[in-house]
């Protein structure tokens, strides 16, 4: 368990240049802080940011005490019914964090419910499908990332500019960039394997 959240390359990668072969979607980059958290398959309850995996030899960083308190709110609310579906699995969801309207560059006209936006989940090391995601976001209470776009085939140079011409579903500012997903391939880093994601900014952000 603890696995970090998929490594996010650069559009044009040549890992990944196949990345709009077959099904794709676009969601908007939220501006915040990488937090996931989980649970085993005792239901014992896991949190980590990036490198780090909290425990008692290992407190949370002091940036992350309300999003540990949020998370577990959730699973409070959410694990009768995640259980019903999926009574042995590992879970583990991947989120942006924002303390405030402005966690890092961009101000946004809110916070998300809970501080926390639902990026991804796995459920024994898998990543799961978007239909799957959406029953986690609804049992936590989490909001997802804004759909933008989806498809089958490459979009246009127009295509790629428009996407970054939006209002964030956070409001307040357009948004930093976006996201593209393929959860149908997968590449290999560190004899680790991670499905298609790349991401695309505004100018002011590379």
């Amino acid at each position: 368990m603890f696995e970090k959240y998929c490594k996010i390359l650069q559009l044009g990668d040549t890992a990944i240049k196949d990345i709009f072969e077959g099904d794709w979607v676009v969601e908007e980059k939220i501006d915040g802080s990488n937090f996931r958290f989980g649970i085993d398959k005792n239901n014992n309850r896991f949190f980590g940011s990036k490198e780090v995996n909290y425990s008692e030899e290992r407190p949370v960083d002091k940036m992350f005490v309300n999003a540990v308190k949020n998370a577990s709110e959730c699973l409070d609310l959410a694990v009768e019914k995640i259980r019903e579906k999926y009574p042995d699995q590992e879970i583990e969801f991947f989120t942006e964090y924002l303390s405030s309207i402005q966690q890092n560059s961009l101000t946004y006209s809110i916070v998300p419910e809970k501080n926390l936006v639902l990026l991804d989940a796995i459920i024994n090391n898998e990543y799961v499908d978007l239909e799957t995601r959406r029953f986690f976001s609804q049992a936590l209470g989490l909001i997802t990332p804004q759909l933008i776009s989806k498809g089958i085939t490459a979009p246009t140079q127009v295509e790629l500019n428009s996407w970054l011409d939006i209002e964030s579903v956070l409001g307040g500012t357009k948004i930093e960039g976006v996201v593209i997903k393929n959860y149908s391939k997968r590449w290999v880093l560190n004899s680790k394997t991670f499905p298609y994601m790349a991401k695309l900014v505004r100018e002011e952000f590379k």
